[in-house]
């Protein structure tokens, strides 16, 4: 299944529509759980404030996958020099 990625500015716009009136995800085309969802992560945050906090969580995941990349480097170094040392 393909996710998308809805912009900021749309993900508020449907919380603001949807507190006006619940039945909005038909018109808009999303599905009733996506807006609860968005609601419980993103309920009372601006457009600027949204922007910024995937601007972090995508700063947070780069660092996680460069942070794993150095341990499995750090482990292979660590493994290959024991096997050198033995020989």
């Amino acid at each position: 299944m393909i996710r998308k990625r809805y912009a900021e500015e749309r993900i508020a716009l449907a919380l603001r529509q949807h507190e006006a009136g619940p039945d909005i995800f038909r018109k808009l085309g999303i599905a009733e759980q996506t807006i609860y969802r968005w609601n419980k992560k993103y309920g009372g945050m601006g457009v600027a404030e949204l922007r910024r906090l995937r601007q972090l969580e995508e700063e947070n995941r780069k660092r996680r996958t460069r942070s794993s990349n150095l341990a499995k480097a750090s482990s292979f170094a660590s493994t290959n020099a024991t096997i050198r040392s033995a020989c």
